[in-house]
Formats: C-alpha cells, sequence, structure tokens
C-alpha cells in the first residue's frame, strides 16, 4: 500500500501558507461573528414582539375595561330613565367590546390565556342575548342579569390582562436566559478562538524556524569544511530553492578537497621518489664509497644531508597532513596514554638526536588527555623537528 507524502498535502509555498493560515484563522472567527449577528437579530426580533404584544394587550385591556364600565353605566342610566337617546350609546359600547374583543383574539397567547379569551366570548354573547330581551316585561329580572354578568366580564377582562402582563414577564425571563446563553456561547467561541490561534501561530513558526534552523545548520557544516553529510529541505519551496543550491556548493566544494587531497598526495609521492636518490647518494658521498672527499667537500655533502633530510621531513609533514584531511571528519576525540605517544614521536628522530648528541628528558604531568590523537602527534613532531634543527650539538 502506497502512503502519501504529507509535506505535498501542504501548501508548497511560504505566501500560500501565509494565506491558508489566515483563512484558518480567519473564518471560525468570521462564523462567529455572524452567529452572533443572527442571535442579536432573533434576540432583538423576539423582544420587540414581546414588547409590542405587551403594550397592545394593555391598550386593548384597558380599552375594553373601559368600554364594559361605560357601558355598565349607560345600561344602569337607561334602566332609570328609560332614556331612548341612550340607546346609541350604548350600541356604540357594544361595538367597542366587540371590537376590543376581536383584538384579543389575534394575539399570540398561551392556553391559558386562550380559554379565559374563549370564556371573555361566551360572557359577552350572553351579555349580548340579554341585552337583546331588554324590550320585554321582565326587564329588570333581566337587567339585574346583564349588570351582573357585566361585571363578571370586566373581572374576565382584568384576569385576561394580568395573566398577559405575566406571560409578557414569562417572556421577558425566557428572553434573557436566551441572551445569557447566547453570551455565554460567543465567549466560549473566543475562548475556543484563542488556542486555535495559538496552534496556528506555532504552526506556521514552526513551518518557517524549522526550514531556517537547518539552513543555519547546513551553512555552520560547510563552514567546518565538513562537506559529507547531503543537504536536503523539502518545504516550504522557498527554502527548498536555497538548500538545492547550498547542495550544488557542498558537491563542488567536497569535489574541490577531493582534488587537493589527489593533488597533495600525487605531489608527495613524486618528491619522494627523486628525495630517496639524492638521500642515497649524499650518503653514498659521505660514507666515501666514490672515494675520499675533502674538508670543503665533506661540509658540502653535510649540508647536502641536512637539506635532504629537512625536505624529507616536509615532505612527511606534507603527507601527513593530506592523510589528515582525509580523515579530519572520521577522526573521534578519546582518551589516550601521553607518554606513549611521546615515545612514539621520540623514536622517530632518535637517530638525528644521537648524530648530534642531544639529550631529551620527558616530563609529563598528565597521563592521560581526551582529544585527537593524531593531530597531536603531527603538532609533537614537528615541535621536535624544529628543536632538533635548531639545537647546538651536545646540548640537553
Amino acid at each position: 500500500m502506497r502512503h502519501r507524502n504529507p509535506i505535498k498535502q501542504l501548501p508548497l509555498t511560504l505566501p500560500i501558507l501565509l494565506a491558508a493560515a489566515y483563512l484558518i484563522a480567519v473564518i471560525p472567527m468570521l462564523a462567529s461573528m455572524i452567529y452572533a449577528e443572527i442571535t442579536l437579530q432573533q434576540l432583538t426580533g423576539a423582544t420587540q414582539a414581546v414588547l409590542r404584544e405587551g403594550i397592545a394587550t394593555s391598550e386593548i385591556g384597558v380599552a375594553l375595561r373601559s368600554a364594559i364600565t361605560d357601558l355598565e353605566r349607560a345600561i344602569l342610566q337607561y334602566r332609570a330613565l328609560k332614556a331612548k337617546k341612550l340607546m346609541p350609546v350604548i350600541n356604540t359600547r357594544w361595538s367597542q367590546i366587540n371590537a376590543s374583543i376581536s383584538q384579543l383574539q389575534n394575539l399570540q397567547w398561551n392556553k391559558a390565556l386562550r380559554r379565559q379569551e374563549n370564556m371573555l366570548q361566551r360572557q359577552f354573547d350572553d351579555a349580548q342575548k340579554i341585552w337583546k330581551s331588554n324590550n320585554k316585561p321582565a326587564f329588570p329580572v333581566h337587567g339585574t342579569k346583564l349588570i351582573d354578568t357585566l361585571v363578571s366580564l370586566g373581572n374576565v377582562t382584568d384576569s385576561i390582562v394580568w395573566s398577559s402582563r405575566q406571560q409578557v414577564s414569562n417572556q421577558v425571563s425566557e428572553l434573557k436566559r436566551t441572551t445569557d446563553r447566547a453570551r455565554l456561547q460567543i465567549i466560549l467561541s473566543a475562548v475556543c478562538l484563542l488556542p486555535l490561534g495559538a496552534l496556528l501561530t506555532w504552526g506556521v513558526l514552526k513551518s518557517v524556524t524549522s526550514p531556517l534552523r537547518q539552513l543555519v545548520h547546513a551553512i555552520a557544516v560547510l563552514r567546518s569544511g565538513n562537506y559529507v553529510g547531503r543537504i536536503a529541505i523539502g518545504y516550504p519551496a522557498e527554502f527548498r530553492r536555497v538548500g538545492q543550491h547550498l547542495e550544488w556548493l557542498r558537491r563542488r566544494l567536497l569535489r574541490l578537497e577531493a582534488d587537493k587531497d589527489r593533488f597533495l598526495r600525487h605531489v608527495s609521492h613524486e618528491l619522494k621518489t627523486p628525495l630517496a636518490s639524492l638521500r642515497g647518494g649524499t650518503e653514498l658521498l659521505g660514507d666515501g664509497g666514490l672515494g675520499e672527499l675533502g674538508s670543503s667537500q665533506m661540509e658540502v655533502v653535510q649540508i647536502m644531508d641536512e637539506a635532504s633530510r629537512e625536505l624529507e621531513t616536509l615532505i612527511e609533514n606534507l603527507l601527513t597532513y593530506a592523510e589528515w584531511r582525509a580523515k579530519r571528519h572520521f577522526d573521534p576525540e578519546e582518551w589516550f596514554n601521553t607518554r606513549a605517544l611521546a615515545e612514539e614521536v621520540l623514536a622517530k628522530h632518535r637517530l638525528l638526536m644521537v648524530k648530534k648528541n642531544l639529550n631529551l628528558q620527558i616530563h609529563l604531568e598528565a597521563t592521560q588527555l581526551f582529544g585527537r590523537r593524531n593531530q597531536l602527534r603531527v603538532v609533537l613532531d614537528n615541535l621536535l623537528t624544529n628543536a632538533i634543527k635548531h639545537a647546538p650539538v651536545g646540548s640537553d
């Protein structure tokens, strides 16, 4: 089963990465703002509806209660005075009460208020039936019953007004609870956006700083002269291109280093061949193999012998340097015995020391050292070579 590279699923360039992070941060924030706006509009609409219903109920209730009181007063006057001129007033009050009840029926009520409204409608119908029989002889009895019905109608009206106010109060309390819930949800959304923003910030910084650290490390490695490790930065594209240029530079420097090492080894070996012939001829002349030499000739031979030995030392140092360059990245630091190292370097120059009658004393304060043994050996060899070269014959 083939696995998809997760880097390929990410934005390939830094601008796209920043744009994607911006969108991921803005979209939840925008959604939260839209939700807050919708919730605010709903709460505003519900509040306005409750206020309108409360005001309308109060106004209709006051008008209905006033019409019932005026009707009751007019009927009592009509009953006492039998004045026909009161009939238009009474009919007007009946019409006002009927209109107010019709307005109450158009309001959005709960079941309890709807039952009270139905009771109000039935008592109103009963009152009208009684009123329509007012031209009968039994009107005084019916009139008393009518007054009682109107009084009950007023009481029901007062109950409806009180219940409607209680309903408005309950709706206001429910709106307050809804507002608190919406506020809590908005706060929770804002709180959730904080870690999201922090996570996005961390992700963007990680995507930028991680390849930057890789670049800094690669440059530091190149500066130290280590050209072995491959430089590869996969993401984002801008840093990948910089990594490709650094990788080209690394390969170029590695080839140059290899050419330099080959040149050093080749030159050193090429110099050793004529030097061996020169040393052999010098030793042959010095030993008298080609006949006895005069004092001036022997002096020249000694000068040539010392120069050839010095050249041999330089060539060996050059070979040692080439060897060290080839192994410098693989020469580990370790603990080693200092006396064994000193004896090794001394054994290499013992013949020259005997020839010049030099006496060497070794005093070591530390028997163990931690570091690169081969590099320290080269340093000690050079120091001892210079000391033997410039030391007077027979000195300590």
